[in-house]
């Protein structure tokens, strides 16, 4: 008779304290074990989740413009007049930053067709080149595509047709390493 009044008291005690503390599940948890950590609104405790910082690589795959232009070749895209690339006397251009940069003629769709294949050391300068881009697309000082790929940007002339842009950009993002 004892022992279970005993308990009772015990479990009134247990009751009262959850009840004066304002219960909330994480309140009484180890931070332990696969629970989730969230905490209900108006809720002041909370266990933060252990972070990791794992350093990601500056790209996944560093390719080069031949790579490139074999999955053109692979994918029967014209990779015809290759030439150079870099624009010579504007160095405020992004895209000089470039490790490598070719180019070639589309023709047969007009005159001032081109597909340009730019390769870039660090994720910064591919970024920036590929902003540059884009602004240049809203101020209508050029009209580009341009793809992005691990260290690789893919810019054609906007004179190209989206279907053939789409070819040349499945082309790049089918290449295998």
């Amino acid at each position: 008779m004892m022992r279970g009044k005993v308990i009772l008291i015990i479990w009134g005690l247990l009751i009262t304290v959850l009840l004066l503390a304002g219960y909330n599940q994480n309140a009484f948890s180890c931070g332990c074990g696969g629970h989730s950590h969230t905490t209900s609104p108006g809720s002041h405790y909370s266990v933060p989740l252990p972070v990791m910082i794992v350093p990601r690589p500056e790209f996944e795959h560093r390719w080069q413009a031949k790579d490139v232009v074999e999955s053109f070749d692979e994918k029967n895209l014209n990779v015809d007049r290759r030439r150079a690339a870099f624009v010579e006397g504007h160095y405020d251009l992004a895209i000089n930053k470039a490790k490598e940069a070719v180019g070639f003629d589309l023709s047969s769709i007009g005159e001032e067709a081109g597909v340009y294949i730019h390769t870039f050391s660090s994720r910064d300068d591919l970024k920036d080149a590929q902003k540059q881009f884009l602004e240049l697309n809203e101020e209508g000082k050029l009209y580009t595509w341009s793809f992005a790929r691990d260290n690789v940007l893919l810019v054609l002339t906007g004179t190209i047709p989206e279907g053939v842009a789409r070819q040349y950009e499945r082309a790049l993002y089918s290449m295998k390493q």
